[in-house]
């Protein structure tokens, strides 16, 4: 039966991610809750972060 999170950003257990990483360079920075990280934006290259 469905939790109705699926599709919501949710990781794999339907938790958050904990870390937003680079996928161009690899730098990870911890997540902010509240804060997608596809928001973000990379301080190293600039490019935009993923949950980990």
């Amino acid at each position: 039966m469905p939790n109705g999170r699926q599709g919501m950003g949710m990781g794999r257990r339907g938790n958050p991610p904990e870390v937003c990483v680079c996928p161009k360079c690899g730098k990870e920075l911890p997540k902010t809750r509240g804060i997608p990280c596809r928001t973000q934006n990379c301080p190293e290259c600039g490019t935009p972060l993923v949950g980990k």
